[in-house]
């Protein structure tokens, strides 16, 4: 149905929260060597290792809130600044 990466179950997509797996891996896809972190797309700073990757928070593209699914296409990393920042909006 969705586009989830190889060797990840899908979940129910009506859930709140979305899998520590799913965490896990969009980490690692969007992890940048140049700068040996993910780059919050929000506000740009680097996060690094287990410290920085804890304050990474896996949020909803389009809100929970206001019908967005917990789908991988809906999936963001955000650091917990911009997370609650962002709030409910798209």
């Amino acid at each position: 149905m969705y586009n989830l990466p190889q060797g990840l179950k899908q979940c129910d997509q009506d859930q709140r929260l979305f899998p520590l797996a799913w965490k896990e891996a969009y980490f690692r896809m969007n992890y940048n060597e140049k700068v040996k972190g993910y780059i919050c797309p929000a506000c740009q700073q680097v996060f690094r290792d287990p410290k920085g990757f804890k304050e990474l928070k896996c949020d909803h593209i389009h809100p929970f809130s206001k019908g967005g699914l917990t789908v991988w296409e809906n999936l963001q990393l955000l650091c917990a600044r911009c997370n609650r920042k962002k709030s409910n909006t798209v």
